[in-house]
């Protein structure tokens, strides 16, 4: 499986924690982690292509 690792600086309002368990559930991933800070995993590939989709979308 693939891994992930996401930060974010101090003037960013996101919730890394709530992000990533966001992030990989389509995928059937886990995470989760400090508001600053996550790393999760998901069994096969992770789309990095809806992950940056949901980002821009500002985590929903």
């Amino acid at each position: 499986g693939d891994i992930a690792v996401f930060a974010r600086s101090e003037d960013v309002d996101m919730d890394m924690g709530r992000f990533m368990r966001e992030a990989l559930r389509p995928m059937n991933g886990r995470g989760g982690g400090r508001p600053n800070f996550a790393q999760g995993g998901a069994p096969g590939e992770i789309d990095i292509a809806s992950v940056a989709a949901l980002a821009a979308g500002g985590g929903r």
